[in-house]
């Protein structure tokens, strides 16, 4: 890993990139993959993400965004971004959230493209070169799908209707044609980092949402693929989390619609 100077990170957070060693060039496609007590899935995720992204670029770079982690995933991503001069880790002390460390990524590394997906690699890697030339060919916001025709899921079956009925109400709630907001398997061309970022207030499992309603509300190109997706997390559900989700993301749509209708759709509010 290439080392930059304290002094030109600590404008951002000082205690976001507190004694890391990050690469701050420029680079093709960054590739950001979030971390939070995934020390089971980590080493897979990387080395398959190595292999992938050679094949589709000669200039790319991985961010560990690794957030809160007790399980031992900090020390293996330090040991993992030692080994090779193009993966960078980003450590929190104090979990921020998913979406924020995407967004911070985001906004540390320099990228034409940015990618990210779930670190246990549930959706098929197969499908990796699509999410990035779909990019490629003009799109700002491309998002693998287990809704529409052609995708393949294995899902326990209340997960799977809460995912559905969660999706219904965004399409209702914001006229999105898009059909599975959540999946966490997405790129973004770097017109999303530079004019839609700042307005993604969501910290946490919503910012999936939040990015793909404002980017259609603001006529970014969205495109929504086919992938195949096997649950490796959560084969089976137990009610009460499953209750308790529903209860976080609804609240959450909520407050989105909220702002996003108010003061006349100034999503900066």
């Amino acid at each position: 890993m290439k080392t930059v100077s304290r002094s030109l990170v600590e404008k951002e957070n000082a205690s976001f990139l507190k004694n890391e060693n990050i690469c701050m060039s420029k680079s093709e496609l960054a590739i950001i993959l979030p971390v939070t007590n995934e020390i089971k899935y980590l080493t897979e995720a990387v080395n398959e993400t190595v292999a992938w992204a050679g094949k589709i670029s000669d200039d790319w770079h991985i961010i560990i965004a690794e957030d809160g982690s007790t399980d031992g995933s900090t020390e293996l991503a330090h040991q993992l971004g030692a080994e090779r001069k193009n993966i960078s880790v980003l450590h929190n002390d104090l979990k921020l959230g998913r979406g924020k460390a995407v967004k911070r990524a985001m906004k540390l590394f320099d990228a034409e493209i940015y990618a990210y997906f779930d670190v246990d690699l549930a959706a098929d890697m197969m499908f990796f070169p699509m999410l990035i030339d779909k990019v490629k060919m003009g799109y700002d916001i491309v998002t693998g799908s287990r809704y529409i025709k052609g995708a393949a899921f294995s899902r326990p079956l209340l997960r799977l209707i809460a995912s559905k009925v969660y999706n219904w109400m965004v399409r209702a709630l914001f006229h999105s044609q898009v059909c599975d907001h959540q999946c966490g398997f997405k790129a973004f061309s770097r017109r999303v980092r530079d004019e839609l970022l700042d307005e993604c207030k969501s910290d946490d499992w919503l910012w999936d949402t939040e990015i793909v309603v404002l980017g259609t509300r603001s006529n970014f190109k969205i495109h929504e693929f086919p992938v195949e997706w096997r649950e490796k997390r959560f084969k089976k559900t137990p009610l009460g989390r499953l209750i308790e989700d529903v209860k976080i993301h609804g609240i959450g749509l909520l407050k989105l619609y909220w702002r996003v209708n108010s003061r006349g759709g100034n999503t900066g509010s």
